[in-house]
């Protein structure tokens, strides 16, 4: 962790959390970057719950190594996360977008931007504020949040969120919060390709994609399987194209009133076998495919490569995974709706920085390593911390299997600066 700490110091992250989150407090003990880098690190470690923080307050060690003078206790972060509001949260996710374009450059050099939205269902085990029942596949009937989130798909970066009661349909607000993602990218940005599951299938936000000015929106969206649609894919012309899969296309005018547009559609159907459940057709029990529809505006590829095209969003299900599984965002540790926000935010930002510190730090850039491979080789290993006449020396074991690794990894992040 003591080259983490060196990391998020050259972000200046601590200063970002004080000058940027704006929160009114009584008591200031502690600061708002005290609070929320003591959070930081205890999620990088693994520490879902706040209460898990207790290690590091009791760990003088780690506290010297991450220069940390002071670490809060389980119940000052419970006081902090309450006061929380709205507003603050997303000063956290503002931080988050800072610290992007810092790292990226400005996205220099960028003129195309691939972003994957998707949704994720947030399960609570408690009367959260807020928290309700909505369309839960996994816990039917438990009180959930529904946060919307977005991706850039060239480097997995978290770019912009939305938290939402559990009771929101998947595209509610999907307008308003796919607009805020385009102004958030830089005007030399001029294409813009959108990917996202059959959640976000939705004639008004088509045409808002289609309708956007000075950039150049393309989609590939999944199309929910309705009557209509249905009744035309047994009688397509499908070719194939290895795999036990075949590929189709046709145009199709949805039945909303205000919209007359034919839009392109890509079928690709695939023979069930050995009774794995698939998307299949109700209207049809006998035809044992299973049918994956494709709807896009990018008239100039092929149907093969749209639909390539549309499978690399499988790597956001990753991303969401790595975050519920590795860094907390299932984890809804306030009882008010503004705190559970910021530690949502705080969760997206720190999964951020792990993306970073792979790539900037060890040079991980092709093969992205879970979060649980990073902390097995050099975060949970054993170390002395010794003084040698005025100095402190971090020592690693003999025969350390990475050791080589943590010397070019400290090797860079002494030359590396956000920017450059």
């Amino acid at each position: 962790m003591r080259l983490f700490g060196k990391f998020i110091e050259n972000l200046c992250l601590k200063r970002l959390f004080d000058e940027r989150v704006s929160l009114e407090r009584k008591k200031r003990r502690y600061s708002v970057g005290d609070y929320l880098v003591s959070l930081t690190y205890g999620l990088v470690l693994g520490f879902n719950r706040v209460s898990d923080n207790i290690l590091l307050q009791l760990d003088n060690t780690f506290q010297r190594v991450t220069r940390i003078e002071r670490f809060p206790s389980q119940s000052a972060f419970s006081r902090f996360l309450a006061q929380f509001k709205v507003c603050n949260a997303k000063e956290i996710g503002e931080v988050s977008r800072s610290l992007l374009r810092d790292v990226r450059m400005g996205f220099r050099g960028k003129r195309s931007v691939t972003l994957d939205l998707d949704s994720h269902q947030k399960v609570v085990y408690g009367n959260q504020q807020r928290a309700s029942k909505g369309v839960n596949p996994k816990k039917p009937g438990r009180k959930s949040y529904h946060p919307l989130l977005c991706f850039m798909g060239e480097t997995r970066d978290f770019l912009h969120g939305r938290f939402r009661s559990g009771r929101a349909y998947t595209s509610k607000g999907i307008i308003s919060f796919f607009r805020e993602c385009l102004q958030f990218l830089p005007d030399a940005v001029t294409t813009v390709k959108v990917r996202a599951d059959s959640g976000f299938y939705n004639a008004k936000f088509f045409r808002v994609m289609e309708s956007v000015r000075k950039r150049d929106v393309r989609y590939a969206i999944a199309v929910k399987l309705y009557s209509s649609i249905q009744q035309r894919l047994p009688y397509l012309d499908y070719k194939d194209i290895g795999g036990g899969r075949e590929i189709a296309e046709f145009r199709y005018k949805n039945s909303d009133k205000d919209d007359n547009k034919e839009r392109h559609m890509v079928v690709v159907r695939e023979k069930i076998k050995g009774g794995r459940k698939k998307k299949q057709l109700s209207m049809f029990p006998d035809d044992k495919h299973s049918y994956q529809v494709i709807a896009t505006n990018i008239e100039e590829w092929s149907p093969l490569e749209v639909w390539h095209f549309y499978n690399g969003r499988a790597n956001v299900e990753n991303m969401i995974k790595e975050g519920v599984l590795d860094l907390g965002l299932d984890t809804s540790p306030s009882h008010w709706y503004g705190g559970n926000a910021a530690y949502f935010f705080l969760c997206m930002l720190v999964y951020n920085l792990i993306n970073w510190y792979k790539e900037f730090v060890f040079g991980i850039r092709k093969v992205k390593h879970m979060v649980k491979w990073m902390r097995y080789r050099f975060f949970y290993m054993a170390g002395k911390l010794v003084k040698s006449g005025r100095r402190k020396v971090f020592k690693l074991p003999r025969g350390h299997p990475w050791r080589e690794h943590c010397q070019e990894a400290e090797r860079r992040l002494a030359v590396w600066q956000p920017g450059y």
